[in-house]
């Protein structure tokens, strides 16, 4: 659901020119082949592909810890259970970026509902 809304936002917001949302969808889009890419770019072509995607992702964490703490300010409970799962969701939200860029990208990805 996340990929096909990053998707509509960069194909309806180029038709009613609402470029900032189709800016923010491209980035999410290409932070997101960049984290699902850069480790294996790194095999291939050196170390530092490595540190930009160690720098990617410790950004990305320490924003989520961030989302995190205005939770627990807003009064969610035990927010501190997620703590162990934020890896995951990080990669679940890189692939879901990437998915929406590609799917804006690539007509024939495009489906009805």
């Amino acid at each position: 659901q996340q990929s096909r809304f990053a998707a509509n936002l960069i194909i309806h917001g180029r038709r009613t020119n609402d470029w900032p949302q189709v800016r923010r969808a491209l980035t999410a889009g290409f932070v997101g082949l960049a984290g699902l890419l850069l480790p294996p770019a790194a095999f291939l072509l050196g170390s530092p592909y490595l540190v930009l995607w160690g720098w990617l992702a410790a950004v990305s964490l320490l924003n989520r810890l961030r989302y995190l703490g205005h939770a627990r300010r807003a009064g969610l409970g035990a927010v501190w259970k997620c703590l162990p799962g934020l890896p995951f969701w990080l990669l679940l939200d890189w692939t879901a970026w990437a998915g929406g860029l590609l799917r804006a990208l690539i007509p024939a990805d495009r489906q009805p509902w």
